[in-house]
Formats: C-alpha cells, structure tokens, sequence
C-alpha cells in the first residue's frame, strides 16, 4: 500500500530513523542475551547503562512518537513495529499507549481536592504533597513504575487492540523464558534494565511538566529549543508545541513554536529539559 507519494509512509520516511532506533535497542539486548556467560562486569555494566539510556529514549521518541503517528500506511506493519517494539521495551507497546493517551487527555493535572486523586494517572501532583505541588522528582521516578496498575490498563484498552496486545505479551514474555532458561541473573538484569528504563522515563516527564501550568493547553508542558539536545531527541525538546497538537508529525514541531504564548509567559528553560531542575 501507498499513500499517494509512492511510500510505505504514513506520514515520513524520516520516520526510518525510528525504526532502526528500535532495531539498534533490540539487537544489543539480543548481543547481551547470547553473551550474557562470556561478558566481564565491566561490559555488562556498559551494556545495561547503555540499554536504559536507549529504553528511555524509546519510550520518549520511537514509541511516543508511534503512538501519535503510527509510521505506516499499512496496519499489519504497524502491528508488527508495535510487537517488535515491546520487545525492546521489556513492555507491551500497547498498554504504553493507553497510559500515554491518558496522560494527554488530563495532561499532568492538578489533584482533585474532593476525591484526592488525579485524572492523569502519571501526573506529577498524583502524591504530591499537596494538591497543586508536585512530588519530588526522586520518588516520582522511583516509585511510578511500580504504581502503574496493569488490570486498569488492559480494562482501559480497546476491544479491537486485545489481540495484538496479547501477541505483544507473548513476545516479551518470550524473550524472558529464554533468559530465564540461559540464567536466572539474567532474567533479573533484563527486569533491572526495564525498570531503570521506565524510571528514566519518569525523570524525563517530571522534567517536562514540572513548574509548567496545566490549566491551558498552552502552558501545560515545558520545552528546551537547545539544537544538539532535540537533534539527539527527534525534537522531544518541543514539549508544549508537542501536548498543543499532539497530531503533528516530530518532523514539523518546530513549526508549531510560534503558534504558541512566548516564552515569558510559558515555561521554556535553556539547552535541554534537565535545566528544569531549577525555578
């Protein structure tokens, strides 16, 4: 199938660098599941420090971004980009997008005085100390991870992605049997890598809302124009322009910077996302 310009592409064939983002992630976990007996622990340090950086980052481009804008024309290569990515995730592709798509529709809300909770099951405020200041960002990115409830997110997904769903957990299961036949370590760093990944993750989304203002859909969000930091991100730095029209492809977001409130009246700090550390 084609979409009118002769490609396989949905949206762009910029959309490859993706892909083989995930195919990197996927053969260097391959690389470290055959190898596991012949590595030093110097090399299985590198190999794990490296797989949580690309595991965050996925979740953060790769898969974020496939959520929004599935790369193909074709659903069955979706379908099998979103199985392959699960196992680079160590995670179902699929309850991601139902999280993440929560996420969007509450956008790191405020906590409801009345019921104590947040609509946005990964908001910052969700155990906040007070209904409108954020948990520290430590215990955020430590404790999210395990928070997420996996009933309420397949309950929460749609009847017509169950059964890829099921194929998606099939895989990642899959690749941990075998780890846990090659060695029982290795099933437990596989599970350390995944969970390190997803705690990255959260660092990275309390760094992208936090001091940011999420009563407007134009000041819900924290961006970072630094060149080197959205070149190495695929343009992750444009965070607000991202959560204004989540539609638009990553290749078009700069675009979208000028249609917003300027930055004196919207949270935008320097270089890249980790200045937001400070006020």
């Amino acid at each position: 199938m084609c979409n009118g310009r002769g490609h396989i592409w949905r949206y762009s064939v910029a959309d490859l660098w993706l892909i083989l983002f995930s195919i990197f992630e996927v053969a260097l976990k391959i690389i470290l599941i055959v190898n596991f007996h012949n590595l030093s622990y110097p090399a299985l340090v590198i190999f794990s420090v490296t797989l949580v950086i690309l595991n965050c980052m996925n979740y953060e481009c790769a898969g974020h971004y496939f959520i929004h804008t599935p790369f193909f024309v074709d659903d069955r290569f979706n379908g099998l980009f979103s199985i392959f990515n699960s196992i680079a995730f160590g995670f179902p592709q699929t309850l991601y997008r139902t999280e993440h798509l929560n996420h969007h529709r509450y956008v790191n809300d405020f906590r409801n005085p009345k019921t104590g909770k947040t609509n946005d099951a990964s908001s910052i405020y969700r155990h906040g100390p007070n209904d409108c200041q954020p948990e520290p960002i430590w215990k955020y990115a430590a404790f999210t991870p395990v928070r997420q409830d996996a009933v309420e997110l397949v309950r929460n997904t749609p009847k017509r992605l169950r059964r890829i769903l099921f194929l998606e957990t099939g895989a990642v299961m899959t690749m941990l049997a075998i780890a846990a036949i090659i060695d029982f370590k290795l099933l437990l760093l596989l599970l350390f890598i995944s969970w390190m990944g997803s705690v990255a993750t959260h660092i990275q989304n309390w760094l992208e809302h936090a001091h940011a203002d999420p009563l407007s859909r134009m000041t819900n969000a924290v961006s970072a124009y630094g060149r080197i930091y959205n070149w190495v991100w695929f343009n992750n730095g444009y965070h607000q322009e991202h959560h204004y029209s989540a539609s638009t492809h990553w290749t078009k977001l700069p675009t979208l910077r000028f249609k917003l409130p300027p930055p004196s009246r919207r949270r935008v700090v320097p270089h890249a996302h980790f200045w937001n550390l400070k006020r």
